[in-house]
């Protein structure tokens, strides 16, 4: 006796990014829909503004139940599970405060480097001319150069952990080793900074706290997996774009 198979749309749609996908009239028509993701796992898709905002608002979705093992997946995870849900591991840490601190738009002398930053990189796209890669040549420096700075990192070494970013936030079906290859020689550099006297910014706060008897249960894995989910986050949602390459006209 054969059973029959339920056949979900599979989804994201499309991957073309330079139009809509046509799926998207039947979703106005009825914005909840039962889709299967890349990671072969059966979904609900809402697409409604009402809706959204409701799955947003509501605990029952919370991002930290995302990695729960068994739970249903967009994609696999190309992070360690337990690093998801971070800002409420860096809350639950203690660190709430210094975190909070390091990434203040009022931090002094802030509004004058990226003045400064962004000034000199648009005068080094103009000189070179067009085509011109805003992506490459300014987003990319200019947010990986905020992030080491809000760190206190060496700005040379933004590239780095930059070269990680593409494998980190990448929508694969399958966990893949490079993924793991990347956290681990990251979480080994942020390591390494912990103990360097030229270390300054959020890292060297999270180094203090080590002699503060209230903080004795954070390791220092603990306080390097901030610094590297801070900066990758934080990077990757200032230089995303529909495409990677974006072509300046003079």
């Amino acid at each position: 006796m054969s059973v029959a198979v339920e056949t979900l749309p599979a989804f994201p749609f499309d991957w073309d990014g330079t139009r809509l996908p046509a799926e998207i009239e039947a979703l106005r028509a009825a914005p909840v829909r039962k889709v299967r993701t890349i990671a072969g796992a059966e979904a609900w898709l809402v697409s409604s503004y009402e809706l959204c905002r409701h799955v947003l608002e509501d605990e029952r979705f919370s991002l930290k139940d995302t990695s729960a093992p068994g739970a249903p997946r967009q994609y696999a995870l190309t992070i360690p599970p337990h690093v998801v849900n971070n800002m409420g591991n860096i809350t639950g840490a203690g660190l709430r405060k210094a975190v909070m601190k390091a990434i203040n738009p009022k931090a002094p002398g802030l509004e004058e480097w990226l003045r400064a930053r962004a000034g000199a990189l648009v005068d080094a796209l103009v000189a070179e001319g067009a085509p011109g890669d805003l992506r490459g040549a300014y987003a990319d420096p200019y947010s990986t150069g905020l992030h080491c700075r809000m760190l206190g990192i060496p700005e040379e070494d933004g590239p780095r952990l930059l070269r990680s970013l593409d494998v980190a936030f990448m929508n694969a079906p399958h966990e893949i080793e490079a993924a793991r290859l990347h956290w681990d020689r990251d979480i080994a550099y942020m390591t390494e900074r912990l103990d360097d006297p030229a270390t300054g910014g959020l890292i060297a706060e999270l180094a203090a706290l080590r002699e503060d008897p209230d903080y004795a249960h954070l390791t220092d894995e603990m306080l390097a997996t901030v610094g590297v989910t801070l900066f990758g986050a934080g990077v990757i949602s200032r230089t995303g774009s529909p495409g990677r390459w974006m072509n300046c006209c003079g």
